[in-house]
């Protein structure tokens, strides 16, 4: 009888016990950075934010238009922070520490004459994408659309090969920016 008492006493009711932490739960991301530099010209610095600090269904967010010029390559750099916490939490490094588990997916609308290229890879050669060149074709007028940056969590079931299938995983962030070329 003294056995089963100490064996009820040290169980715990399961709302007590903690869950361990997911490692592929989505990221919360706040805010995203384009940083466009020129190719040949890498002092010209064009920056473009998307900024949502109180998450889907709150205020609308703030989405800059971004500003290029036709006819010409940028290198881009993408910075995910959260800003919900106390000290700002750079994702980027996070993403690009599991890329084997992430991938950017880009397109834009029929107006944009453009070339995605991923600069980066995860271990198995598969696309991140927090680096890319994107090559805009030459346009005579201004020339105005959309670029979609969809970033999807894949996790184990990102392919190990090729480039990426953008029908897997769940969304972490997708944000549609205003583009002006020209």
């Amino acid at each position: 009888m003294l056995i089963n008492l100490i064996f009820i006493s040290c169980r715990k009711d399961e709302d007590q016990v903690a869950m361990p932490m997911n490692p592929n739960e989505n990221e919360l991301i706040t805010t995203m950075k384009l940083v466009f530099k020129e190719s040949g010209t890498p002092s010209n610095i064009i920056e473009a934010m998307f900024k949502d600090l109180d998450g889907e269904g709150g205020k609308p967010p703030v989405i800059d238009t971004i500003k290029l010029n036709s006819d010409k390559s940028y290198n881009v750099d993408i910075w995910l922070i959260d800003e919900n916490k106390t000290t700002p939490d750079t994702i980027t490094y996070e993403i690009k520490k599991e890329g084997y588990a992430h991938q950017f997916f880009f397109s834009a609308s029929k107006s944009i004459d453009v070339l995605f290229k991923y600069s980066d890879m995860d271990k198995n050669g598969v696309p991140i994408g927090l680096s890319s060149i994107w090559t805009l074709g030459e346009a005579t007028t201004s020339i105005y659309g959309k670029i979609r940056i969809l970033l999807k969590h894949q996790g184990e079931d990102k392919p190990d090969s090729g480039n990426g299938n953008i029908n897997i995983g769940s969304t972490d962030i997708d944000v549609s920016f205003p583009i002006l070329i020209q």
